[in-house]
Protein backbone atom coordinates (compact mmCIF):
# COMPACT_ATOMS: atom_id res chain seq x y z
CA UNK A 1 0.00 0.00 0.00
CA UNK A 2 1.90 3.41 -1.17
CA UNK A 3 1.61 6.56 1.07
CA UNK A 4 -1.21 7.86 -1.01
CA UNK A 5 -3.31 4.68 -0.88
CA UNK A 6 -3.18 5.28 3.50
CA UNK A 7 -4.60 8.93 2.98
CA UNK A 8 -7.55 7.65 0.52
CA UNK A 9 -8.22 5.03 3.01
CA UNK A 10 -7.64 7.61 6.09
CA UNK A 11 -9.94 9.86 4.10
CA UNK A 12 -12.76 7.43 3.07
CA UNK A 13 -12.96 5.82 6.79
CA UNK A 14 -13.27 9.09 8.29
CA UNK A 15 -15.92 10.13 5.71
CA UNK A 16 -17.82 7.53 5.73
CA UNK A 17 -17.87 6.92 10.01
CA UNK A 18 -18.70 11.28 9.99
CA UNK A 19 -21.68 11.36 7.52
CA UNK A 20 -24.22 9.26 10.36
CA UNK A 21 -22.47 10.63 12.72
CA UNK A 22 -22.70 14.26 12.17
CA UNK A 23 -26.17 13.27 11.28
CA UNK A 24 -27.17 11.72 14.92
CA UNK A 25 -25.41 14.32 17.04
CA UNK A 26 -27.48 16.67 14.98
CA UNK A 27 -30.96 15.25 15.92
CA UNK A 28 -29.62 14.63 19.96
CA UNK A 29 -28.00 18.27 19.92
CA UNK A 30 -30.71 19.96 18.60
CA UNK A 31 -33.50 18.27 20.44
CA UNK A 32 -34.78 16.61 17.63
CA UNK A 33 -35.72 13.71 19.68
CA UNK A 34 -39.16 15.49 20.63
CA UNK A 35 -40.09 16.16 16.96
CA UNK A 36 -41.47 14.17 14.41
CA UNK A 37 -38.24 14.49 12.74
CA UNK A 38 -36.47 12.50 14.98
CA UNK A 39 -37.05 9.20 13.10
CA UNK A 40 -36.29 10.58 10.02
CA UNK A 41 -32.75 11.32 11.03
CA UNK A 42 -31.95 8.11 12.53
CA UNK A 43 -33.08 6.47 8.87
CA UNK A 44 -30.95 8.72 7.13
CA UNK A 45 -28.01 8.24 9.52
CA UNK A 46 -28.54 4.37 9.09
CA UNK A 47 -29.04 4.72 5.32
CA UNK A 48 -25.61 6.51 4.95
CA UNK A 49 -24.01 4.23 7.23
CA UNK A 50 -24.82 1.11 5.30
CA UNK A 51 -23.90 3.07 2.45
CA UNK A 52 -20.44 3.12 3.89
CA UNK A 53 -20.99 -0.89 4.77
CA UNK A 54 -21.45 -1.34 1.02
CA UNK A 55 -18.70 0.00 -0.10
CA UNK A 56 -16.13 -1.49 2.34
CA UNK A 57 -17.53 -4.30 2.74
CA UNK A 58 -18.44 -4.90 -1.62
CA UNK A 59 -16.86 -2.35 -3.26
CA UNK A 60 -13.47 -2.15 -2.28
CA UNK A 61 -12.27 -5.66 -2.22
CA UNK A 62 -14.12 -6.21 -5.45
CA UNK A 63 -11.81 -3.41 -6.79
CA UNK A 64 -8.75 -5.13 -5.27
CA UNK A 65 -9.30 -8.03 -6.90
CA UNK A 66 -9.98 -6.41 -10.08
CA UNK A 67 -6.63 -4.70 -9.49
CA UNK A 68 -5.16 -8.25 -8.95
CA UNK A 69 -6.55 -10.09 -11.64
CA UNK A 70 -3.68 -10.75 -14.41
CA UNK A 71 -4.47 -8.48 -17.92
CA UNK A 72 -1.90 -9.05 -20.04
CA UNK A 73 -3.90 -9.40 -22.82
CA UNK A 74 -7.34 -8.35 -23.91
CA UNK A 75 -8.84 -11.76 -23.42
CA UNK A 76 -7.64 -11.53 -19.64
CA UNK A 77 -8.79 -8.33 -19.49
CA UNK A 78 -12.14 -9.41 -21.04
CA UNK A 79 -12.47 -12.34 -18.64
CA UNK A 80 -11.53 -10.28 -15.45
CA UNK A 81 -14.14 -7.74 -16.28
CA UNK A 82 -16.58 -9.79 -17.34
CA UNK A 83 -16.28 -11.75 -13.31
CA UNK A 84 -16.03 -8.21 -12.07
CA UNK A 85 -19.24 -6.58 -14.04
CA UNK A 86 -21.94 -7.79 -12.71
CA UNK A 87 -21.83 -7.69 -9.28
CA UNK A 88 -19.87 -4.28 -9.15
CA UNK A 89 -22.96 -3.75 -10.99
CA UNK A 90 -25.33 -5.04 -7.70
CA UNK A 91 -23.22 -3.52 -5.20
CA UNK A 92 -23.43 -0.36 -6.93
CA UNK A 93 -27.44 -0.09 -7.09
CA UNK A 94 -27.38 -1.03 -3.34
CA UNK A 95 -25.10 1.45 -2.80
CA UNK A 96 -26.88 4.51 -5.05
CA UNK A 97 -30.06 3.40 -3.29
CA UNK A 98 -28.83 3.58 0.28
CA UNK A 99 -27.07 7.04 -0.49
CA UNK A 100 -30.39 8.48 -2.03
CA UNK A 101 -31.97 7.11 0.50
CA UNK A 102 -29.89 8.78 3.29
CA UNK A 103 -29.98 12.20 1.44
CA UNK A 104 -33.54 12.21 0.94
CA UNK A 105 -34.31 11.08 4.74
CA UNK A 106 -31.99 13.98 5.96
CA UNK A 107 -33.73 16.44 3.55
CA UNK A 108 -36.55 15.09 4.73
CA UNK A 109 -35.80 15.73 8.30
CA UNK A 110 -34.90 19.47 7.59
CA UNK A 111 -38.05 20.15 5.82
CA UNK A 112 -40.03 18.72 8.46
Amino acid sequence: MTVFDKILAVTFVANGLLAPATAIAAAVLGGLGHRPSFSWVVVGAACSALTFVITAAANVPLNHGLNAALTTTSAQYDEARLAFEATRNRWNLARTLTSFGALAFLAGANAG
